[in-house]
């Protein structure tokens, strides 16, 4: 049966894990039979949930099991009879119970003295002073004192009196009045077995003082089709106390719930329900604030609302059967937000009015909506208005009132060429609902329009008639973010993309037919390709590497990149690396006016160098001083090189695809902060510096869409470079040039010895476990001019003096004979082409 958890009036935020609604302390032998077992009848008949002991054999395990449901409940009926202090193990109970209603005020003790004077309890007397007189001689004094306080105390608490004066069936019925008096929360968690719920329609009435109803169930998206075929005993109409002030059922399989709803209510909650309706005609419901009936499949009308004068959200998502949506929702004053996107039979959305305090539409994935005349006006600047994936081929003449909107969206057409500058700060587009023809023409016309010169963030939403991004792009010169979700024709993005100045992120998400990355921008800091399962090339994600910065790049699942294309990331992880370490040559004026213009877009926790890839053969090793052996995976004990140059390290780790099966479990709807990892990082010197830091990171996954679990293919690799930990370590040993010090005998040695030990870790959140297949280190050194460093490191050399040894005789007579992991080594520093101008470090050991 689903569980009860009720809650007194002193309960601030009720705890939602109780298990029992009632526990009764009772002596067997005075009313076992009799009272008690009414009582107990009387409760379950009343869907209390109830824990009750008719065991007579006591024990150490029965003890724990006891205090277990005593900490476990709510409510405690003590039940005072002349032998209740004869037991002793009914005295350690009322212990236990006073102690759990001192220290938290949600529960609540009702006590009953059956046939018995409270005084006597109070005071001790009666029969209850031959019983501690007993207990005086025999027992621990502390003990004594203790037990006959919890006496007092729990005597003194308002209770019932069973002496005669009224039947035992009418203080039954008082008891349960008084305990339903007192709650104020209900709460019952779904997710476990309900096949016996069983609920009357006055069941909530009896609870005058109930101010939050919860059927909880945050898996009622996955039950949907379950629930239609279970066999519930509910009403058809449900009578709800006036001072209900929250509502939450999901997965509700009522078709109305009331007639008669709480005049105070405050939020109404039912998503994925089968609703139909909610009221006929107007409602008066003032205090009402939120209206939630996600995934009612079955919703085929939002109701009339002026009755509603409070209501700040409606959220209709997903009711597939709504055609249209009551006009008197957007005359509220105080509405803010309207939901109804993935309503796939909404037709129309109009008024006359429109309310001041609007802040967002959404209506996006509504593919029969045709009409959109809600008279927007120039205090609406600063919106959302989402309408993509609509049949609306013109744009509502509403609008052109609008500027400086935060987000706007709509299918590509070549009306969007009649919208101002400064008309939104983002821009989403997908296909018209009849997409007969490439996208491509209409976005070639549209692009040099006003409206796409000051756009910051342009997304293109589930585009599967675009088959390419025209050259055109490059005038978008404030564009900054950069979003393409499953353009599954689109093979190549504009070359004119590394001339977009301020373009900073790039996500690309299941381009199905995406085979080839262009050349990159240099103020790119975020790139994140996912799902694009024929990307073979890219060129470089970055075009001239001069600017300190962070970077996160990820390519996940993109297992079909060609050897060369490898090589240049993980060049680019090393070019970055050298670049972030180096100082910089100007004032920082330059640096800090990128830092003010910077778009955040942060998948990570720290910002540094961040690079996630399939891994490919044995690139990686050939790139990394120090890696694991097959004994140790996931550790590394190292000792540190001597060299006043050195600044730092880079991490690497790979993880196997199987240790990401466990993200299926994760949310539904918002797959994010899951993939974690990072390493612990102890330094011990022989002069005796410790020092112990941690770097770590969680990658988030950010996408507006439904249903998209993080799924990893292949074994990846993670690499990064985390600069205040590697500050953490190296500030001990840099510069230091040695300590002489005395041994045991008193002789004069040099201490140069500092060792470092690594233990990663990665996996997913609240389970970061993953097994790891591989890890490292690459030392990373400042540039220098020298000439041949230590362990063979050589000088930073300027582009000129690379192509000239490039185009010798000698290196093509020689390359024949070089060792393949030394070519690889060599191919990282090669400058390409579509690197102009800038230096690159060889350092590449």
């Amino acid at each position: 049966m689903a569980s009860f958890n009720v809650h007194s009036p002193a309960a601030a935020a009720p705890p939602l894990t109780n298990k029992y609604d009632v526990f009764i302390s009772f002596n067997g032998r005075d009313t076992r039979n009799g009272f008690t077992s009414h009582l107990h009848a009387a409760l379950c008949k009343n869907q209390i949930e109830t824990f009750i002991d008719y065991r007579i054999e006591k024990g150490g395990e029965i003890w724990q099991e006891l205090v277990e449901a005593i900490r476990e409940s709510m409510v405690y009926l003590v039940i005072f009879s002349e032998r209740y202090a004869q037991s002793k193990w009914c005295l350690r109970e009322l212990v236990e119970i006073m102690e759990c209603k001192n220290k938290n005020g949600d529960y609540h003790v009702i006590p009953v003295f059956y046939k018995i004077e409270p005084s006597h309890v109070r005071k001790q007397t009666g029969s209850y002073y031959s019983i501690f007189a007993e207990y005086e001689r025999n027992l621990d004094h502390g003990l004594v004192r203790q037990w006959r306080k919890v006496l007092f105390d729990a005597a003194n608490i308002s209770g019932f009196e069973c002496n005669g004066r009224r039947t035992e069936a009418e203080i039954i019925e008082g008891i349960i009045r008084m305990g339903t008096d007192a709650i104020e929360t209900i709460f019952l968690d779904m997710t476990q077995n309900t096949d016996e719920l069983c609920i009357s329609s006055q069941a909530f009435r009896k609870m005058p003082n109930l101010r939050l109803l919860a059927f909880a169930d945050n898996k009622a998206f996955q039950r949907k089709k379950k629930r239609t075929n279970e066999t519930l005993d509910l009403p058809t109409n449900l009578e709800l106390p006036n001072n209900l002030r929250y509502i939450q059922w999901d997965g509700c399989p009522l078709k109305s719930l009331t007639t008669s709803w709480p005049s105070k209510l405050v939020q109404l909650s039912m998503p994925y329900s089968n609703v139909e309706k909610l009221w006929d005609g107007e409602q008066n419901l003032p205090s009402l604030e939120v209206i939630n009936l996600e995934c009612s499949r079955r919703m085929k009308e939002c109701p009339d609302l002026s009755g509603c004068p409070n209501l700040k959200l409606v959220r209709l998502t997903g009711c597939n059967s709504l055609t249209h949506v009551h006009a008197s929702v957007f005359s509220l004053q105080k509405l803010e937000s309207l939901h109804v996107y993935a309503c796939n039979a909404l037709t129309t959305l109009s008024s006359e009015y429109c309310s001041p305090s609007l802040q967002s539409i959404v209506a996006y994935d509504c593919p029969n909506l045709q009409e959109f005349s809600v008279p927007m006006i120039g205090d609406h600047s600063g919106i959302h208005l989402h309408l993509r994936s609509t049949a609306l081929k013109k744009l509502p003449s509403s609008i052109f009132l609008l500027k400086d909107l935060q987000h706007f969206s709509f299918p590509i057409s070549e009306s969007l060429m009649d919208l101002p500058t400064n008309f939104a700060f983002q821009i989403s587009l997908s296909d018209p609902v009849e997409h007969k023809y490439d996208t491509a023409i209409t976005l070639h016309k549209v692009l040099p329009s006003p409206v796409f010169q000051s756009v910051v963030r342009v997304v293109f939403d589930n585009c599967c008639s675009l088959t390419e991004i025209p050259e055109s792009f490059s005038l978008l010169s404030s564009l900054a973010h950069l979003n393409l979700y499953r353009c599954i024709h689109v093979r190549t993005l504009p070359q004119s993309l590394k001339c977009l100045p301020r373009l900073e992120v790039l996500n690309i998400f299941q381009s199905d037919m995406l085979e080839l990355l262009p050349m990159l921008p240099p103020s790119l800091k975020r790139l994140r390709v996912w799902d694009c399962k024929l990307l073979k090339t890219v060129l470089s994600t970055i075009s001239e590497p001069t600017r300190k910065d962070e970077a996160t790049f990820l390519f996940l699942n993109c297992n079909n990149l060609d050897e060369d294309s490898y090589g240049i990331i993980l060049k680019d992880v090393i070019v970055r690396t050298e670049l972030l370490i180096t100082p910089p040559s100007s004032s920082g004026t330059e640096f800090e006016n990128q830092e003010k213009e910077r778009v955040f877009d942060c998948y990570t926790d720290f910002g540094e160098i961040c690079y996630l890839l399939p891994v490919r053969g044995s690139n990686i090793h050939d790139l990394f001083d120090v890696h694991s052996t097959e004994e140790a995976t996931y550790k590394l004990s190292v000792e540190v090189p001597r060299d006043s140059n050195l600044v730092g390290f880079l991490f690497f780790i790979v993880v196997s695809e199987e240790q990401w099966s466990c993200i299926e479990e994760h949310t539904w709807y918002n797959v994010s902060d899951l993939l974690g990892f990072g390493c612990e990082c102890s330094l011990e010197t022989c002069w005796g510096e410790k020092v112990h830091t941690e770097s770590f990171s969680l990658l988030q996954w950010h996408w507006d869409q439904f249903y998209h679990h993080l799924n990893i293919t292949s074994d990846h690799a993670f690499l990064w470079y985390d600069e205040k930990c590697c500050k953490k370590i190296m500030e001990p040993i840099r510069g230091r040039k040695g300590k002489d010090i005395n041994d045991e005998k008193g002789s004069t040695s040099t201490c140069n010895n500092a060792n470092l030990t690594l233990e990663f870790f990665a996996g997913v959140v609240n389970k970061l476990d993953a097994v790891i297949q591989e890890c490292g280190i690459r030392w990373i050194y400042q540039n220098v001019e020298e000439e041949e460093g230590p362990r063979g490191r050589k000088s930073k050399r300027s582009i000129e003096e690379s192509y000239e040894e490039e185009g010798s005789d000698d290196d093509e007579q020689e390359e024949s004979s070089i060792p393949p992991t030394k070519k690889f080594k060599q191919s990282l520093l090669e400058p390409s082409l579509m690197l102009e101008g800038e230096e690159v470090v060889e350092d590449l050991r």
